[in-house]
């Protein structure tokens, strides 16, 4: 029998153990019943997934009443306790989904009901599993690991993000980093029983977890990167005197000394004993149900419509139609330039009348790529200057990217990108995020650049980058999402498929509209990301599920896009940990290009690609399959209105 709203909604109260904070809900108070029912139901997931990470909030930037209760200074529960809680709760709410009837098509809630659904099933399809960690759209089978954790993951939160605004934010500052204490003590616990049950990380990975937690330990309390943050963060602090400063910065202090240091030392001897006990297989096939802990990943990231033998096989074929490009490319740049008629041609002591055609380069594609980026042209100072030029280069291609394809995109981002340099010094050179704006504005959309190696950024490599993570990738995806009004629950949610495969087609879409036909080394550089892209898929199969070695995947990486080894090793420890979610880039890039010519083959002259794309972004971030879907039916529309 259907149950009611009022009594879902109680049932979830009690069972969560959270009541819904005080103002306007999520979405509409209008519609049908049903419409109603799954609001509610809506309203009452987004509270119960912030009440298990109230840190969420604060990453996203959202109000701060989204969550009763001053969530700033809370961290959730990452016991083993909690996260069977967590996984049992989704389990539950994704039976509420199910009884509940869908609503009709014409319904503007059918498509976040379809989303929610697939995302919550996915979810608990992996935390069947029962180790490592489980979002809405991510895991990763290592409670932590040397790219992410309490340890790291929370501390780069409270710098980057964590408001301090009035004094009672600053005494929520200092709380907040001894629950940060309490995280990475539940984390090392569960790291424990997690290799009790046969799920520890590979021994080099553990080295570099190691390493990194070690740094940690050592920086003196006094000038603790958190006890910097605050001192920063309390000169644009309102009310309080120089006596209630004094005393934030005194006990936050002791408690990094007395706690927090501490915690970091515990989880560094646990993992100096964890290596013992480590062997060194990358994959997850090595770990309990291995192969079908992948599969379900696979369907998180891309689809349950494809296998991991199927994406190795596509990638092996990308690989290869785009190293024939770019020998194209390469060819073209070494040919002369061409004479116009009536031009006599430059003259030097060697030319001849009829001088033969350049002889072929005899390197690889992945030699020359990897000398193009040794260019002293190509290359920039490890110097202040030098990063600054960096950075200008990059605002640059920024500015290019959004006046060259204006046309192709039916409304660009009105909220400016930023960019922003960070240094972490340790493995993760090489790496570009980009951090979508709070929704009241009050924090700018960041593309956030790591200058701890510049070398690792070629200038040629710049407009691919301005591509992926500005526009038309992820900034001008994440402004659709902002526009697009869904429910809470939905914000909080992930498809990498969707996401990270925009932001891969977004980038062929300079070379669609020849934007770069004056800057070869431009469209090389573009063409050179494509093909690192088309290497993680044959990559990330080959580790988890054809059982390649670390060494095996490091080579194939270096010989296949001329990255230099150090970068390919940070490359490839980031799929060894977090498998699955590097297919997604060429896989979704490829189903959102078959999507577009399968458009085109509809509608012929009609085509618009600026209406394309449109109708692509409008619905927000949501499974590729129900993107597919609704394309069908945005093309069908336009046939049938003649």
């Amino acid at each position: 029998m259907q149950r009611h709203a009022w009594q879902l909604v109680v049932w979830l109260f009690l069972l969560v153990g959270v009541l819904p904070a005080c103002g306007q809900t999520d979405g509409p108070n209008q519609g049908t019943r049903l419409e109603r029912e799954t609001q509610a139901l809506f309203d009452t997931m987004a509270r119960m997934e912030l009440a298990a990470q109230p840190e969420t909030i604060t990453a996203l930037g959202l109000p701060r009443d989204a969550l009763p209760g001053l969530h700033e200074a809370t961290i959730g529960d990452r016991s083993q306790a909690g996260f069977e809680r967590l996984r049992l709760r989704r389990i539950e709410v994704l039976g509420l989904l199910q009884s509940m009837p869908l609503l009709p098509e014409t319904s503007a809630m059918r498509p976040d009901q379809e989303a929610v659904l697939r995302i919550f099933h996915e979810a608990v399809d992996v935390s069947q599993f029962g180790y490592g960690r489980i979002g809405l759209g991510d895991a990763r089978p290592y409670v932590i690991d040397h790219r992410s954790g309490a340890w790291k993951d929370l501390p780069d939160l409270m710098v980057a993000h964590q408001p301090v605004s009035r004094l009672d934010d600053g005494d929520a500052f200092v709380r907040r980093v001894a629950a940060i204490a309490a995280a990475i003590e539940d984390e090392r616990l569960r790291l424990i029983g997690d290799a009790e049950a046969g799920v520890i990380p590979p021994d080099f990975i553990l080295d570099r977890l190691l390493a990194r937690v070690s740094a940690e330990l050592d920086t003196e309390a006094e000038t603790h990167r958190l006890v910097a943050a605050l001192d920063g963060l309390m000169a644009g602090m309102d009310g309080g005197l120089a006596g209630d400063r004094t005393r934030l910065r005194e006990t936050l202090i002791t408690v990094v000394d007395r706690r927090l240091l501490p915690a970091y030392g515990r989880l560094a001897a646990t993992l100096g004993q964890l290596k013992s006990q480590a062997g060194s297989e990358p994959g997850v096939w090595a770990l309990p149900q291995g192969d079908a802990y992948y599969d379900a990943l696979i369907a998180m990231h891309v689809g349950g419509d494809v296998s991991a033998e199927a994406l190795h096989r596509q990638g092996l074929d990308a690989v290869g139609a785009l190293t024939a490009q770019l020998e194209t490319a390469f060819a073209e740049l070494d040919a002369p330039e061409p004479v116009e008629e009536g031009e006599a041609p430059v003259s030097n002591e060697t030319a001849l009348p009829d001088a033969p055609e350049p002889i072929a380069d005899p390197r690889s594609v992945s030699e020359r790529l990897a000398a193009l980026a040794e260019q002293e042209d190509q290359r920039f100072a490890a110097t202040p200057e030098g990063e600054a030029e960096l950075v200008a280069a990059l605002e640059d291609q920024l500015a290019l990217a959004e006046r060259g394809l204006a046309s192709w995109i039916a409304r660009q981002p009105d909220r400016p990108l930023i960019v922003q340099t960070v240094t972490d010094g340790h493995d993760a050179a090489g790496d570009a995020f980009y951090a979508a704006p709070a929704p009241d504005g009050s924090r700018p959309a960041t593309l956030r650049l790591n200058i701890s190696d510049v070398s690792v950024w070629p200038r040629y490599s710049l407009a691919a980058l301005a591509l992926h993570e500005g526009v038309p990738g992820h900034h001008t995806e994440a402004a659709f999402a902002m526009e697009a009004r869904m429910p809470r629950i939905r914000q909080l949610m992930w498809h990498t498929g969707y996401g990270e495969g925009w932001a891969t087609y977004a980038e062929t879409l300079a070379l669609d509209a020849g934007l770069y036909a004056e800057d070869p080394l431009a469209e090389i550089g573009i063409l050179q990301s494509q093909l690192l892209r088309a290497a993680r898929l044959v990559i990330d199969t080959g580790l988890h599920r054809l059982r390649w070695t670390r060494e095996e995947a490091v080579t194939y990486l270096v010989d296949t896009t001329g990255m230099p080894r150090t970068v390919a090793e940070n490359e490839i420890d980031r799929y060894v940990v977090w498998p699955g979610q590097a297919v997604a880039y060429m896989a979704g890039a490829k189903r959102i290009a078959d999507m577009r010519e399968r458009a085109e083959a509809v509608l012929g002259d009609r085509f618009d690609v600026a209406a394309f794309h449109h109708a692509l972004l409008a619905g927000g971030p949501r499974p590729l399959e129900q993107v597919e879907t609704e394309l069908e039916r945005w093309y069908e529309a336009q046939i049938g209105g003649g």
